[in-house]
């Protein structure tokens, strides 16, 4: 739980700018069946899993962009600005 970093890990749309902090307020993870569709990750404890994720018209995050700041605004902008073939 806290303020982590979001590492881009495809050059989807929705991929995080270098050093991008984003608010976290879980203490689970979930693991995709896609590794395909895993947009960013986080390192938390020596562990790394997807926090941000997207294939066809779904995109989802393990952090909250309307807690996240600026960062999360413009995250929330640009998911509104994703073509529908991303």
């Amino acid at each position: 739980m806290g303020w982590n970093d979001v590492a881009a890990c495809s050059g989807h749309p929705l991929a995080p700018a270098a050093g991008t902090v984003c608010y976290f307020a879980h203490s689970y993870r979930a693991v995709p069946a896609d590794p395909a569709a895993v947009v960013a990750d986080t390192e938390l404890d020596g562990t790394r899993f997807a926090s941000l994720v997207a294939a066809g018209l779904v995109a989802g995050t393990q952090f909250h962009p309307e807690k996240s700041g600026a960062v999360g605004r413009e995250l929330l902008a640009r998911w509104l600005e994703v073509p529908v073939a991303a």
